[in-house]
């Protein structure tokens, strides 16, 4: 099983060494796999009796507090001049919340993360970082296999965030995602009760109104094997709706129901301009290439833009 290279090591232990307190970024939206490893990377330091302040710009679901466990999470950065950042799970500058890191040329930023190669990367004084990954839990594993210290805990929280990240080894997997699987489940990971975590997830009432309604006003396009939904303000009520990863699990919801390759959602937002999501499983027609038509970016699989236009005037 490939692992990280001791150069790597030595310059994270060098890190840790030198700096008494630390700030960890969950990037947005807050994905499962971004939270457990930023979990799983707190307690191993604060082992270390290193202080650790979490942060995430956005607020983090209720479902998250069997993962997050006593720990506060809060919203806004500290001084970051001279201090030690780690940014985990991140595809983009943007998506930490915090710009302020990019400008700050003091502060020590150090990476994990299994995205493609993008601004954070450039900025970054260290990358722990593997594109071939199946999610950054895998990376941190692999940190942890050369640092020791892993215990059951930790491994049923990077269990759980691999299984998310990959729709229960549906999806971006290879013969090293089976492998980090087994370690971790030799080392303890709790495989029911991420399997359950996951299951459990509770869904309201206003969320399930809202994937039956835009389901039932989709439009299928089979000449171009693109499924077309739009979302109104009027549609979104109830407070499951305040942040982007309830949007986001409509774009996923729709994609499960295999209906086309190409699933595009249209989102009326409050300032009145319109942000589309793009979900992709075909190679030929990857979702960042299609959102760079409308001025957006994004991946292979996923992508975004905005359009400043209101909701009322799209055709």
């Amino acid at each position: 099983m490939s692992g990280i290279i001791p150069n790597l090591i030595k310059y994270f232990n060098d890190l840790i060494s030198r700096h008494k307190s630390v700030q960890i970024i969950i990037p947005t939206p807050p994905d499962i796999d971004a939270v457990c490893s930023s979990i799983v990377l707190a307690n191993f330091l604060k082992s270390k009796s290193v202080e650790v302040k979490i942060i995430s710009i956005q607020p983090l679901p209720d479902y998250y507090q069997s993962i997050i466990g006593d720990w506060a999470v809060g919203q806004i950065i500290d001084n970051i001049a001279e201090k030690l950042i780690f940014v985990i799970d991140c595809p983009t500058i943007k998506n930490s919340g915090f710009a302020e890191i990019s400008k700050n040329k003091s502060c020590t930023l150090v990476l994990i993360d299994h995205h493609p190669i993008s601004d954070l990367h450039k900025i970054s004084d260290l990358k722990i970082w593997g594109e071939s990954w199946s999610s950054t839990s895998q990376g941190l594993l692999y940190l942890f296999d050369a640092l020791g210290g892993l215990n059951a805990q930790m491994s049923t929280l990077l269990y759980l965030a691999l299984i998310a990240d990959t729709g229960a080894f549906q999806h971006r997997v290879n013969s090293e995602t089976y492998q980090v699987a087994s370690r971790l489940l030799s080392a303890g990971a709790n495989r029911v009760w991420a399997s359950n975590f996951l299951e459990n997830q509770k869904i309201s009432v206003d969320r399930l109104r809202l994937f039956g309604e835009v389901s039932q006003q989709a439009r299928l396009i089979p000449e171009w094997d693109v499924l077309l939904a739009t979302v109104s303000s009027k549609m979104i009520v109830g407070d499951n709706f305040k942040n982007d990863e309830s949007i986001s699990g409509l774009t996923g919801f729709l994609q499960k129901q295999n209906l086309a390759q190409v699933v595009i959602l249209i989102v009326e937002q409050k300032n009145g301009q319109v942000r589309g999501l793009i979900r992709s499983t075909d190679k030929n027609r990857p979702a960042g290439k299609l959102a760079k038509l409308f001025g957006g970016d994004g991946f292979d699989r996923a992508g975004g833009f905005i359009i400043k236009k209101t909701f009322a005037t799209l055709n």
